[in-house]
């Protein structure tokens, strides 16, 4: 059967997953402020990223057309993000399909899409990589990557034996303690920071083993993965996705949600818009019969959202317990190119007290007619830690690391464009990623609805966090999940979702 369906009130097809649902009543609860008794819309989807265009997808596809998605930027595409530098698009956030086997019959759904809508990108490969020690010495034929990948499948059979027992969550350190991955070299660290940190966006003592086991990506889809160059952005697949309803009556741009007012009833929200003339803002208000948030977890941590009422407790642990990461590229320009081109990595194999910036991708052969462009990438402690310095200190950071690398090196830096996702207040971070205990059950607890009000997102995926497929496969699943409350005036809703103490207490 189709992984993700779409169905209407004549005919209803729900996901099949490994746990029961019950169905609930809609529990009653105070009347929003606003026009819940003449809503503007059926649906609010709060978020025009992936997840939301994917909600306002599978509405329009199944002929609820009676929705609004408000976004705070000038643009679709949340933190899918292309900007001009250097001459070319590059990309702040988002870059990479992960998961494709282009030969299977279980596609990627991006991978589907961005093949629908003729998105250029090439094929990575992970193994394109040379690594130098803080000398400058070539470490690349001393990287223990077949021992990592013994580790791995050493990691793999530990989390068997743990389950049979009836063991809890540890984190993914004390799971390598356990299987003799001791590292004790530079080589080794950055094997572990290579296959283990760098994509998760924090260190392995902060991660949970049991999910690092559930992430399924590569075994639904595929190994190979690939690197969007189109000029027009990663973000067009949101607004290709869209281009059937993503007009004025189901668009609102530059309208930023500042509190939340939901119910049983009703979600209404309370927004500024801005862009109407001399820096001018406006101050509104849009109610829906049914809401559906799709924001970064970075904003629902940080507590800057209002909702009225409170969330409930469940519903706030749920949300506190997945953690955010942090992953920052940094893009340099130079007068010249000194670096290895024909490789996909650098890498810099680093001692915990020889500092950060351990890895470098080229991206002249990548992005046609820019070949002195240099990305850097850095992950967790080290992102934040650029996050939060000046542009100057991160200059000189880089340049000595790149010194380090390439010793007598004589280009010019031109230019520096360096992101900053912790400090923006529309994201908070990068992306989601399995804090100790999460577990699959968490993210659906993170998804369940309170009220009318739904929630969506790649941190709502129980299989793909942190990837552009959870966040559209969440979207699809959200919207079934609201049409079917819609329908029938009731909710499919997991037994676990709402702790014995909500159902009392609300």
């Amino acid at each position: 059967a189709a992984p993700f369906v779409v169905h209407d009130c004549s005919h209803t097809y729900v996901k099949s997953i490994a746990i029961l649902f019950l169905t609930a009543l809609l529990p009653h609860a105070s009347l929003c402020k606003g026009t819940c008794d003449n809503p503007d819309n059926d649906f609010l989807i709060l978020g025009g990223g992936m997840s939301g265009v994917s909600v306002g997808k599978t509405l329009h596809d199944s002929g609820n057309t009676d929705f609004l998605i408000l976004e705070a930027r000038s643009e679709v595409g949340g933190r899918m993000k292309a900007v001009d530098f250097a001459g070319v698009k590059v990309e702040l956030g988002a870059n990479w399909i992960h998961g494709v086997d282009p030969t299977s019959k279980k596609a990627n759904p991006i991978w589907t899409l961005a093949n629908a809508c003729g998105l250029s990108m090439v094929r990575g490969d992970h193994a394109s990589i040379v690594v130098y020690d803080s000398c400058g010495r070539d470490l690349t034929r001393e990287l223990p990557w077949d021992d990592a990948r013994v580790t791995w499948e050493r990691l793999v059979d530990l989390g068997t034996s743990m389950r049979e027992v009836g063991e809890g969550d540890i984190s993914l350190r004390e799971a390598l303690d356990r299987v003799q991955w001791q590292p004790s070299s530079a080589a080794d660290l950055f094997v572990e920071w290579f296959n283990f940190s760098k994509s998760a966006g924090q260190r392995v003592e902060d991660q949970s083993f049991f999910s690092s086991l559930e992430d399924t990506t590569h075994q639904d889809f595929g190994t190979d993965l690939y690197f969007i160059t189109d000029q027009r952005g990663y973000a067009y697949l949101v607004e290709c996705l869209g281009k059937d309803f993503l007009d004025d009556s189901h668009l609102r741009l530059n309208t930023r949600v500042t509190s939340v007012h939901h119910s049983d009833r009703c979600v209404c929200v309370t927004t500024i818009t801005a862009g109407i003339g001399r820096g001018a803002t406006r101050e509104e208000q849009f109610c829906g019969r049914y809401g559906i948030l799709t924001f970064s977890i970075g904003v629902l941590h940080d507590g800057s959202l209002p909702f009225q009422p409170d969330l409930p407790h469940w519903k706030r642990d749920a949300i506190h317990d997945i953690r955010f990461g942090h992953f920052t590229k940094i893009f340099m320009l130079f007068n010249e190119t000194f670096w290895d081109t024909s490789v996909l990595y650098i890498g810099r194999a680093l001692m915990p007290a020889e500092g950060g910036y351990p890895l470098f991708q080229p991206l002249g052969h990548l992005l046609d007619g820019k070949p002195h462009l240099l990305m850097a990438i850095v992950s967790g402690v080290d992102a934040l830690k650029v996050d939060s310095q000046d542009v100057g200190t991160t200059r000189g950071q880089l340049l000595a690391a790149l010194q380090s690398l390439y010793p007598g090196y004589r280009a010019e830096l031109l230019d520096l464009l360096i992101p900053n996702w912790a400090q923006d207040p529309l994201y908070r971070g990068s992306y989601s990623y399995p804090g100790v205990r999460r577990g699959a059950q968490l993210g659906r607890l993170a998804a369940a609805p309170v009220g009318n009000l739904f929630f969506s997102g790649e941190a709502t995926s129980d299989k793909y966090y942190g990837y552009v497929h959870g966040a559209y496969t969440a979207g699809v699943d959200t919207a079934n999940a609201v049409m079917e409350a819609s329908c029938s005036g009731t909710l499919l809703r997991p037994y676990w979702s709402v702790p014995a103490e909500s159902k009392h207490h609300g």
